[in-house]
């Protein structure tokens, strides 16, 4: 969500809203990445749950960038409810991996998103959410510049 990390490989990425994917909620492999030195994030199935996020715009070039960018993901695309925008058709990404484990993100992992969240307005409850995720205290260098505060 946040427009800097997107924009890194992506740079015609343009906001154009936020919305709910309703019968999903967000998952954590186990095991640790090695970009992000904690368990990476992904939608998982759940009919009592929906998660929140942002709707971009991108180039075709961008968007095979951004295909690249998310290997060991397939993309899927499902119906997004925003408040702005009604009920978009969006290109998401999935974890290839059938079965989630318990893992947990890494702090700096974690605070991207929220960053994200927060930069783009999603709702306060849903921020809070994201802050209770349990996380692995890594707060260390990734290769990534970000410059997120921790």
């Amino acid at each position: 969500m946040l427009l800097k990390r997107l924009r890194i490989n992506n740079p015609s990425a343009q906001f154009r809203g936020i919305g709910e994917l309703k019968k999903y909620k967000l998952g954590f492999f186990g095991g640790d990445s090695n970009l992000w030195h904690g368990a990476p994030v992904t939608i998982v199935d759940s009919e009592e749950s929906s998660v929140w996020g942002v709707v971009w715009e991108l180039s075709k070039n961008d968007e095979d960038n951004l295909d690249r960018q998310e290997s060991g993901y397939k993309s899927i695309y499902v119906n997004i409810e925003s408040p702005s925008l009604g009920i978009v058709k969006c290109k998401s990404y999935q974890k290839l991996l059938e079965t989630v484990a318990d893992g947990t993100p890494s702090l700096i992992y974690k605070r991207i998103m929220i960053e994200g969240a927060k930069d783009h307005g999603l709702p306060d409850w849903y921020v809070k959410k994201l802050e209770d995720i349990p996380d692995n205290g890594y707060k260390g260098n990734i290769d990534i510049d970000v410059n997120i505060k921790i």
